[in-house]
């Protein structure tokens, strides 16, 4: 059986109820902030719609989604952004101006201390926007829902989310060894958010197609949409997720190496 130390899992959880409590006060002091972003959301769905509009008027050989299956799209794309891309950020700035010692003082592993401590909470008020869309969306407005299907699509949705957070941390955890790794993220993140605005056959006449697999944007957002509606099998989406599980376990692997090996650095130089 597993030897599980529940101390320290009692730690672990009162030290993210503890950070969690004092970042929603700190957002809660800037309730206007609050109420902007959320029309600015507003304005940003509105945007897409335009765009979508644009898109399927001159392509629309190509952008086969209706505008129920491009709304389920873009919802799951926002949400994986918001849920699953605010954990690893600037660890390069910590360490060059030496904050990264409150993650070292305090008795909490520090990589689950940087995790929580420096994340930006203010996304996750935007993944809960974009959250209730989602069920407003599946409840009242999905045609033809179909349950299980949609809870398969939604493993896939966590599976392709946990892929998009391992290598953030990759990228992330490059700072123990690199001055600046912004250059690198930037341009990662940037193809990947290009890639997943448009559905797959945008890109299987070219070699492109072969790139966008490294795009972990792409698994939780534009397979899981072509899997619930239909346009691919459940056999054929988890070929697609090979690649997905390989990326996500070098990541981690990576991604335990350059901590472990960083943190000895970071405090041999100190």
């Amino acid at each position: 059986m597993l030897n599980i130390d529940k101390n320290k899992l009692y730690k672990y959880f009162n030290f993210v109820k503890e950070i969690s409590i004092i970042k929603f006060k700190a957002i809660n002091q800037y309730k206007f902030n609050i109420y902007s972003n959320f029309l600015t959301n507003f304005g940003y769905v509105a945007t897409l719609f335009f765009s979508y509009y644009i898109l399927k008027s001159n392509f629309s050989s190509l952008f086969y989604w209706n505008i129920y299956e491009y709304l389920l799209f873009f919802l799951f794309l926002e949400i994986g952004i918001f849920m699953f891309g605010v954990w690893f950020r600037y660890l390069y700035k910590y360490l060059l101006t030496g904050e990264f010692n409150n993650f070292l003082l305090r008795p909490i592993n520090p990589f689950i201390n940087y995790a929580f401590s420096s994340n930006k909470y203010f996304d996750f008020i935007n993944a809960i926007f974009y959250f209730i869309l989602l069920i407003i969306y599946v409840l009242f407005i999905l045609p033809n829902l179909n349950p299980l299907r949609f809870i398969i699509t939604f493993i896939f949705f966590i599976t392709g989310g946990i892929m998009y957070m391992s290598v953030y941390c990759l990228i992330d955890s490059l700072g123990f060894f690199m001055k600046n790794n912004r250059q690198i993220k930037s341009t990662y993140f940037t193809s990947g958010d290009i890639a997943s605005r448009y559905p797959a056959s945008f890109f299987k006449k070219s070699n492109v197609f072969y790139i966008i697999i490294f795009i972990a944007n792409t698994y939780f957002a534009m397979w899981t949409t072509d899997f619930y509606f239909k346009y691919i099998t459940l056999n054929e989406l988890v070929i697609l997720f090979i690649p997905c599980f390989i990326i996500t376990i070098i990541s981690i692997i990576l991604s335990i190496f350059l901590w472990r090996f960083g943190i000895k650095k970071y405090e041999a130089f100190g």
